[in-house]
Protein backbone atom coordinates (compact mmCIF):
# COMPACT_ATOMS: atom_id res chain seq x y z
CA UNK A 1 0.00 0.00 0.00
CA UNK A 2 1.38 3.38 -0.93
CA UNK A 3 2.10 6.15 1.51
CA UNK A 4 -0.68 8.25 -0.02
CA UNK A 5 -3.18 5.42 0.41
CA UNK A 6 -2.17 4.97 4.06
CA UNK A 7 -2.70 8.72 4.68
CA UNK A 8 -6.14 8.63 3.05
CA UNK A 9 -7.10 5.52 5.05
CA UNK A 10 -5.90 7.12 8.30
CA UNK A 11 -7.91 10.30 7.66
CA UNK A 12 -11.03 8.25 6.83
CA UNK A 13 -10.65 6.21 10.04
CA UNK A 14 -10.18 9.44 12.01
CA UNK A 15 -13.21 11.06 10.41
CA UNK A 16 -15.44 8.04 10.86
CA UNK A 17 -14.39 6.73 14.27
CA UNK A 18 -12.64 9.40 16.33
CA UNK A 19 -14.30 12.70 15.42
CA UNK A 20 -17.89 11.54 16.17
CA UNK A 21 -16.85 10.07 19.52
CA UNK A 22 -15.06 13.30 20.48
CA UNK A 23 -18.12 15.31 19.45
CA UNK A 24 -20.35 12.99 21.50
CA UNK A 25 -18.03 13.39 24.49
CA UNK A 26 -18.21 17.18 24.21
CA UNK A 27 -21.99 17.02 23.92
CA UNK A 28 -22.24 14.77 27.00
CA UNK A 29 -19.97 17.13 28.92
CA UNK A 30 -22.25 20.03 27.99
CA UNK A 31 -25.30 18.10 29.21
CA UNK A 32 -23.56 17.31 32.52
CA UNK A 33 -22.67 20.97 32.97
CA UNK A 34 -26.28 22.00 32.28
CA UNK A 35 -27.52 19.42 34.77
CA UNK A 36 -25.09 20.65 37.44
CA UNK A 37 -26.10 24.26 36.79
CA UNK A 38 -29.79 23.38 37.14
CA UNK A 39 -29.08 21.58 40.42
CA UNK A 40 -27.18 24.64 41.72
CA UNK A 41 -30.08 26.89 40.74
CA UNK A 42 -32.57 24.64 42.55
CA UNK A 43 -30.42 24.71 45.69
CA UNK A 44 -29.95 28.47 45.46
CA UNK A 45 -33.72 28.90 45.18
CA UNK A 46 -34.02 28.29 48.89
CA UNK A 47 -30.57 29.16 50.12
CA UNK A 48 -30.63 31.69 52.89
CA UNK A 49 -27.27 32.85 54.02
CA UNK A 50 -25.85 35.37 56.39
CA UNK A 51 -22.41 35.49 54.85
CA UNK A 52 -19.41 33.42 55.85
CA UNK A 53 -20.81 32.86 59.36
CA UNK A 54 -23.89 31.05 58.01
CA UNK A 55 -22.70 27.52 58.74
CA UNK A 56 -21.72 28.48 62.30
CA UNK A 57 -24.96 30.32 63.05
CA UNK A 58 -27.08 27.32 62.19
CA UNK A 59 -24.93 25.12 64.41
CA UNK A 60 -26.03 22.60 66.95
CA UNK A 61 -25.69 24.64 70.15
CA UNK A 62 -26.69 28.15 69.09
CA UNK A 63 -30.22 29.25 69.98
CA UNK A 64 -29.88 33.03 69.42
CA UNK A 65 -27.44 35.34 67.66
CA UNK A 66 -27.34 39.05 66.89
CA UNK A 67 -25.55 40.15 63.72
CA UNK A 68 -24.59 43.35 61.97
CA UNK A 69 -24.58 42.61 58.23
CA UNK A 70 -23.38 44.82 55.39
CA UNK A 71 -25.92 45.17 52.60
CA UNK A 72 -25.94 47.20 49.39
CA UNK A 73 -27.75 49.98 51.29
CA UNK A 74 -25.36 50.07 54.26
CA UNK A 75 -25.49 48.01 57.45
CA UNK A 76 -28.44 46.26 59.07
CA UNK A 77 -28.90 44.44 62.36
CA UNK A 78 -30.31 40.91 62.19
CA UNK A 79 -31.18 38.28 64.76
CA UNK A 80 -31.13 34.52 64.27
CA UNK A 81 -33.26 32.31 66.51
CA UNK A 82 -33.56 28.52 66.51
CA UNK A 83 -36.31 26.51 68.18
CA UNK A 84 -39.69 24.83 67.85
CA UNK A 85 -42.62 26.58 66.22
CA UNK A 86 -45.39 27.09 68.78
CA UNK A 87 -47.77 29.28 66.77
CA UNK A 88 -48.07 30.45 63.17
CA UNK A 89 -50.86 32.50 61.68
CA UNK A 90 -51.18 34.44 58.44
CA UNK A 91 -49.00 37.36 59.55
CA UNK A 92 -46.63 36.15 62.27
CA UNK A 93 -45.03 33.22 64.00
CA UNK A 94 -43.86 32.36 67.50
CA UNK A 95 -41.15 29.92 68.43
CA UNK A 96 -39.76 28.58 71.68
CA UNK A 97 -35.99 28.34 71.95
CA UNK A 98 -34.06 25.71 73.93
CA UNK A 99 -33.36 28.29 76.65
CA UNK A 100 -37.16 28.59 77.22
CA UNK A 101 -37.37 32.06 75.66
CA UNK A 102 -40.30 32.79 73.35
CA UNK A 103 -39.64 34.78 70.17
CA UNK A 104 -42.24 36.33 67.88
CA UNK A 105 -41.72 37.84 64.44
CA UNK A 106 -43.92 39.40 61.77
CA UNK A 107 -44.08 38.20 58.18
CA UNK A 108 -43.07 40.58 55.38
CA UNK A 109 -43.88 40.36 51.67
CA UNK A 110 -40.25 39.45 50.96
CA UNK A 111 -39.94 36.70 53.60
CA UNK A 112 -38.36 33.51 52.21
CA UNK A 113 -39.81 30.29 53.63
CA UNK A 114 -38.18 26.89 53.10
CA UNK A 115 -38.88 23.40 54.44
CA UNK A 116 -36.20 20.74 54.08
CA UNK A 117 -34.45 22.83 51.41
CA UNK A 118 -37.52 23.48 49.26
CA UNK A 119 -39.48 26.70 48.90
CA UNK A 120 -42.91 26.54 50.57
CA UNK A 121 -45.69 28.95 51.47
CA UNK A 122 -45.82 30.66 54.87
CA UNK A 123 -49.12 28.86 55.53
CA UNK A 124 -47.33 25.47 55.22
CA UNK A 125 -45.53 25.99 58.54
CA UNK A 126 -46.94 23.76 61.29
CA UNK A 127 -46.79 23.80 65.06
CA UNK A 128 -43.92 21.65 66.27
CA UNK A 129 -41.72 22.26 63.22
CA UNK A 130 -38.09 22.92 63.96
CA UNK A 131 -37.40 26.43 62.66
CA UNK A 132 -34.52 28.81 62.21
CA UNK A 133 -35.56 32.39 61.63
CA UNK A 134 -33.60 35.39 60.45
CA UNK A 135 -35.32 38.64 61.40
CA UNK A 136 -34.56 42.34 61.39
CA UNK A 137 -34.19 44.11 64.75
CA UNK A 138 -37.73 45.44 64.39
CA UNK A 139 -39.09 41.85 64.31
CA UNK A 140 -39.74 41.62 60.57
CA UNK A 141 -38.93 38.17 59.18
CA UNK A 142 -36.34 37.92 56.44
CA UNK A 143 -36.25 34.11 56.25
CA UNK A 144 -37.72 31.01 57.86
CA UNK A 145 -36.01 27.64 57.46
CA UNK A 146 -38.17 24.77 58.71
CA UNK A 147 -37.28 21.15 59.17
CA UNK A 148 -39.61 18.24 59.66
CA UNK A 149 -38.90 14.83 61.08
CA UNK A 150 -37.36 13.50 64.26
CA UNK A 151 -34.31 15.81 64.13
CA UNK A 152 -36.34 18.91 63.37
CA UNK A 153 -34.53 21.11 65.87
CA UNK A 154 -30.97 20.43 66.77
CA UNK A 155 -30.97 23.14 69.39
CA UNK A 156 -33.43 21.34 71.68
Amino acid sequence: MSRWMKAVLASVVTAVLIVPSVAAAHEAKGERQKSRQQARERKAECRVGVGPLGRHITGRHIVHAGLKVQTKDGFTDLTVDIGSLTNADADSLTLKRADDQTVSARRAETTKVCRDGKKVAFADLKEGDGVRIVAAKDGTLKAVMARSGPRATRAT
